[in-house]
Parts: structure tokens; sequence; C-alpha cells
């Protein structure tokens, strides 16, 4: 015989899924009823994890109690644990960022200075003439600001580029038809240490350039990475 408690019981609330429709069953944790299964599959599903440890039962009648809450969380030691991790790997990550950085730069240099001397050579092959700056490589409108050229038929030779090291600023440059011509970036400390640099000696500090003589250069400084020219 049943005892009645005040919240009907686990075993009348079991009794009672087996024997309702299943679109009438009272609901069982969270959204079971929505499931649309018969009163045996409810009541073999609540048996199974019964036996699973899945359901307690103690509670009240409407089954909410029976589940148990995995209380379980994390210590003041583990959670000290995971954000020591999080900072050495962040500061590890940090540090081999900044080179990452500076070689990235260092190796656009080596390459726009390239590309300055090459197209400045064919520049004068075409008007028999050197241009005034490396503005003239992608000018459009003609040799600029009283350039060695006269007016002539000067057309883009290059996309426009800029020296990395100085927020936009222009490579320095040098052009000669008869000469050697030379490009180069102001390195890391932002300054020209090879101001006027003729190409042929060697450049100074922690600039790096190309020349038609020497090709790419740097000065060897221990902030400019290995392997760049």
């Amino acid at each position: 015989m049943l005892h009645r408690t005040k919240h009907g019981g686990p075993l009348r609330h079991l009794l009672s899924l087996v024997t309702s429709p299943a679109k009438k069953a009272p609901p069982i944790g969270r959204g079971l009823s929505l499931l649309g299964l018969t009163g045996l599959t409810k009541m073999a599903l609540i048996l199974r994890n019964l036996r699973e440890g899945k359901i307690s039962m103690t509670g009240g009648g409407d089954m909410r109690g029976y589940f148990k809450r995995d209380e379980k969380g994390f210590t003041l030691v583990e959670l000290l644990i995971v954000v020591a991790i999080i900072g050495i790997v962040a500061g590890i990550a940090i540090i081999n960022l900044i080179p990452a950085q500076l070689r990235a730069k260092y190796a656009r240099t080596a390459g726009d200075t390239k590309t300055i001397v090459t197209q400045a050579l064919v520049y004068m092959n075409d008007n028999n003439c050197a241009p005034a700056g490396v503005t003239d490589l992608w000018d459009t409108n003609g040799p600029t600001g009283g350039g060695l050229c006269a007016a002539g038929p000067v057309d883009g030779y290059m996309s426009q580029v800029t020296d990395p090291f100085r927020s936009g600023g222009n490579y320095s440059a040098g052009f000669s038809v008869t000469g050697v011509n030379r490009a180069w970036g102001f390195g890391f400390d932002g300054q020209d240490d090879t101001s006027g640099w003729n190409g042929v000696t060697p450049i100074q500090d922690d600039d790096l350039g190309n020349s038609s003589q020497l090709g790419c250069v740097n000065g060897g400084a221990a902030v400019v990475p290995s392997g760049i020219c």
C-alpha cells in the first residue's frame, strides 16, 4: 500500500508516469515530458537513471529535487595555477613577437630598397636621365621638383613604398646615370645614420639599404636580425 506524503512521494509520481498519457505527463527534470515518450519508456528511463545514480530519490513531488547537482568547482589553488600558466605563455609570446616584428620591418626595407634601385635603372634607361628622388618612380605626372629630367614620358615604375621605421616617410635615395644608385632606410633607431650614403662605403649603425654596387647591406648593429641581407 502506497503511503501518501506531502508532495505525493517519488513512487506515486513514477506510477503516474506509467498510467498517464505521454502528452500529459508531468515534467521530469528539464523538458523530459517534451520527448513524447510512452509511460513504459519513461519508467525505464527513470529506473536506469536511478541505477546509474543520476537521480536521487529525495525532494519534492515535482521531481526537480530528484536530479543530483554537481556542486564541485575550482579551488583557489587551481585558479592561481591557471592564471600563472596564462601569464607565462603570454610573456613568452610577447618576447617572441617583438623580434618577429623587427625582422619583418627589416625584410620589408631590404625588398623595398632593392626594388627602388632596380626601377631607378629602368627609369634612366627609358628617359636618359636619373630621377630626382624616389617619388619620381611612382609619380605619374612627370618629374617633380625640377628634377634631372626634362618633362618626359614618365609613368609610374613601381607602387609607392615607405620606410617602416619612419612612420610613412620616404626612403633616402641617390641616383646617378654614371654613378652608383642606392636607397636605404633609417633602421630601428629612426635616424639616418648614413646620411648621403654613396652606396660604395659600408652602411652605418642599424641602417639597411641596397646599392647597384654593393647590393643589400646593413650596418651590422646588434639589433639588426641576422640573415636579412
